[in-house]
């Protein structure tokens, strides 16, 4: 039987961040996250992911100690000055 210093469950950011730090540091983690497309085709063909999140300095840090914030996209980060948000 396979054993684990922790499951986490979850394919949000906080779930992928958390599992591949924990997993920096040695811990050995079982990651289980569903399956599903919340993407959409952009114009240039790559599928993004539908979801828009607003990072704090700190979590910026976080993705930077980790060594996520280089690997990501710099043309699809932008400074946010204002906000809306709408629901039901």
């Amino acid at each position: 039987m396979k054993t684990y210093d922790l499951i986490i469950v979850g394919a949000g950011i906080a779930g992928k961040a958390t599992s591949l730090r924990l997993a920096q540091l040695g811990l050995k983690i079982l990651h289980i996250a569903p399956s599903f497309d919340t993407g959409f085709v952009g114009n240039d063909s790559q599928v993004w992911d539908s979801r828009i999140y607003a990072l704090s300095a700190s979590t910026k840090q976080l993705l930077e100690k980790i060594h996520v914030w280089d690997a990501l996209d710099s043309g699809r980060i932008q400074v946010v000055s204002d906000m809306r948000i709408y629901g039901d």
